[in-house]
């Protein structure tokens, strides 16, 4: 008896002891970051940090060293709620999350990438800067060459971070922005600065601009130009009878009259439709309701009739659902655009009206929200090709609208809505107000180019040369240091013929490219869909629910274009510097008592002045809630949550069923170490 006595205790402090030892190797881990706190109006923690592990999660009793552990380590006051397994930050401090119903969030950085994670699922890297933001967006620098020779040029780029028209998290050029370069002050007027360094003295450069949190610093430090044996510069081409060409690189004018000319890169059409067909899902579709509706568009603008776009004529014919989860009026006027495309009556061509389903959206004034007017764009792009004009009351009230909404600039928002807006008034040149809507809007679309052509990216570039084409302009006498909108796009083109090359995320790629196909064939979107009048029918659907198809025609020729040039003439220019962007989320139904607050029918990304990030850290689509993100409206400064009523901002309870309490999993857990005694008690014969 004592023998087994003594067996039983000494097993008991072998397992005490490991189980201590263990904890106590885990409890001395830690991770050395930085760790920054900053709102518009304090900064509440900037110091490196030892972070040790903590819980991970609610419903676990795992531990790591996560991002949530920092901010409570930090000593600061934070509140938290858990969402299953992930934590959505409430406030810190006095720093609430809608304090009041001000519409203001946290969001948190790592190393300047948005964060799209909750805190608690981040793993900390030692060294990573961890930045938590209210009410005021970072910026962030970057030189192309940080050991120039003397007198040679770096090119210095300054980005801030904001939403775009569609309310996802992009960094855009940070114009009217200032430098402080060895301590002095230097304009930046379109965020990108051309600095020479006249010396061999390192020189700190960081950027600045009200409303936005200070950049990271960049030391420029010039090297002596070195000299060969004949007493030449090595960077220097030696005048040996040798003709000197201009630097392919060409910046402005002034070359000699004996320089070769500048070619100006063109899209390959042909490789941009092949990337695109090599995305085509088997049933047609391109992923996302979104990604599906913009490329049919594409392909429609190129050869309807071509068995990509009979592929997805078949999906669409199915009426799979269009709703995106954010705007109605936009996502309904998105899925007609692509059917009218394909010559399908928006009416009655598949089982859901949608014609209906946007005029049922009028409110006699405007369509949709009244907060937002792209809505109202992609209403009018629709109508006006089915079968309504000048003459009815709903489009002269939404054009009456939608002209109280362009700035004194001429702008609708940004270079994107702008070109939007062109395209959907230039059909309606008959009503009050629109020729001289369409004028300053022109006027902001050519002075808002940058000097690489574009206009900060390539999907709101896209938009402006479908715009310059409705306009009845040509987009290639659109110079801008000898660049074109075009151009600017080429050099985006990777050799797979897809756009964004250097773009990791492949939904981006998909949508770059299905963009600028319609634009490099100047085609607005009101060429590219079929007219049809107004009407009412039913149409008739087979058991499946699917409209009849046995008309469609399909064709079974895999040559998708006849007649767009594939010339080797055409030089694909590689691209100088790349824009990272945030992964487009596959959309997913939403349940019906969510609102539809605002737009994602635009784009991923745009070059808008940014509105202060709008986003709850938390996932974007939580595993465990069953509700979609709801994006902002353009009057707001920042986004709600997901489960934020747009009544009254009241945070709502999630849809997931909440996770089981901690005090069960302290039952069970006593339960299993019961039942482990009992057996080892058996074992020893108790």
């Amino acid at each position: 008896m004592k023998k087994n006595l003594f067996k039983l205790s000494f097993i008991i402090i072998s397992i005490g002891f490991f189980l201590m030892a263990g904890q106590a190797k885990a409890d001395t881990a830690t991770t050395t970051i930085r760790l920054q706190v900053k709102t518009h109006d304090a900064v509440l923690y900037d110091a490196d940090i030892a972070v040790t592990a903590c819980v991970d999660s609610q419903s676990a009793s795992t531990t790591s060293v996560n991002a949530k552990c920092a901010v409570e380590q930090s000593g600061l006051a934070s509140d938290w709620s858990w969402w299953g397994d992930d934590v959505f930050l409430n406030s810190i401090g006095s720093y609430i999350n809608n304090d009041a119903g001000n519409g203001v969030y946290w969001a948190w950085f790592s190393n300047l990438d948005y964060g799209s994670a909750a805190l608690n699922k981040h793993t900390l890297s030692d060294g990573e800067k961890i930045l938590l933001t209210y009410n005021i967006n970072p910026l962030k620098i970057s030189t192309d060459n940080a050991a120039p020779y003397v007198n040679a040029t770096s090119t210095i780029t300054l980005e801030q971070f904001g939403l775009d028209a569609s309310w996802n998290p992009v960094w855009s050029l940070a114009a009217s922005s200032t430098l402080v370069i060895g301590g002095l002050d230097a304009e930046n007027t379109s965020g990108v600065y051309e600095y020479i360094a006249t010396a061999t003295v390192p020189v700190l450069i960081y950027g600045k601009k009200t409303g936005y949190i200070d950049s990271d610093g960049v030391t420029i430090t010039a090297q002596e130009v070195p000299v060969n044996d004949d007493g030449n510069d090595d960077n220097q081409p030696s005048n040996n009878n040798s003709v000197i060409l201009p630097a392919a690189s060409g910046g402005g004018g002034g070359g000699s009259a004996m320089a070769a000319p500048l070619l100006k890169p063109k899209i390959d059409l042909g490789k941009a439709i092949d990337f695109l067909i090599a995305k085509q899902a088997a049933d047609g579709s391109f992923g996302s309701a979104l990604q599906t509706d913009w490329s049919t568009i594409a392909l429609a603008s190129a050869n309807p009739n071509g068995s990509a776009g009979q592929k997805a004529r078949n999906y669409l014919l199915t009426d799979p659902d269009a709703v995106a989860g954010m705007n109605l009026v936009s996502d309904y006027a998105r899925r007609a655009i692509a059917l009218m495309s394909l010559n399908i009556s928006p009416y009655d061509g598949v089982k859901t009206n949608y014609i209906k389903k946007i005029t049922d959206l009028y409110d006699g004034r405007q369509f949709g929200d009244a907060s937002l007017y792209n809505d109202d764009i992609f209403a009018l792009l629709v109508l006006n090709k089915a079968g309504y004009g000048a003459d009815d009351e709903m489009i002269k009230k939404t054009v009456e609208f939608m002209i109280t909404k362009q700035q004194a600039d001429g702008s609708f928002g940004g270079a994107d809505l702008t070109a939007a807006a062109i395209q959907a008034l230039e059909p309606l040149p008959s009503l009050d107000g629109v020729a001289a809507a369409l004028l300053k809007a022109r006027n902001f679309l050519f002075n808002a180019q940058g000097i690489d052509g574009g206009y900060g990216n390539t999907y709101a570039t896209a938009w402006v040369m479908q715009a310059i084409a409705a306009l009845g302009e040509n987009a290639g006498s659109w110079l801008k240091n000898n660049n074109t909108p075009e151009s600017y796009l080429a050099l985006s083109q990777g050799v797979d013929g897809g756009l964004e090359k250097d773009n990791a995320y492949e939904a981006n790629r998909i949508w770059s490219t299905a963009y600028a196909i319609p634009a490099a064939q100047n085609k607005p979107w009101f060429n590219i869909m079929q007219s049809f009048s107004k009407q009412e029918k039913t149409a008739v659907f087979d058991s499946f629910g699917r409209a009849d198809i046995s008309d469609s025609n399909i064709a079974t020729s895999t040559l998708e274009i006849s007649d767009i040039a594939t010339s080797t003439l055409e030089i694909l220019l590689t691209a100088s510097s790349t824009e990272d962007m945030l992964q487009v989320k596959a959309e997913e139904k939403v349940e019906p008592e969510v609102e539809k607050a605002a737009d994602v029918f635009s784009e991923p990304i745009k070059p808008l002045e940014p509105k202060v990030l709008a986003e709850k850290i938390i996932l974007l689509e939580p595993k465990n809630a069953g509700s979609k993100k709801i994006a902002k409206k353009q009057n707001q400064e920042i986004a709600r949550p997901e489960n934020v009523s747009a009544v009254n901002n009241v945070v709502q309870a999630p849809s997931a069923s909440p996770s089981a309490p901690k005090e069960n999993i302290l039952a069970l857990a006593g339960h299993l170490i019961y039942r482990g005694f009992r057996y080892i008690l058996n074992l020893l014969d108790f």
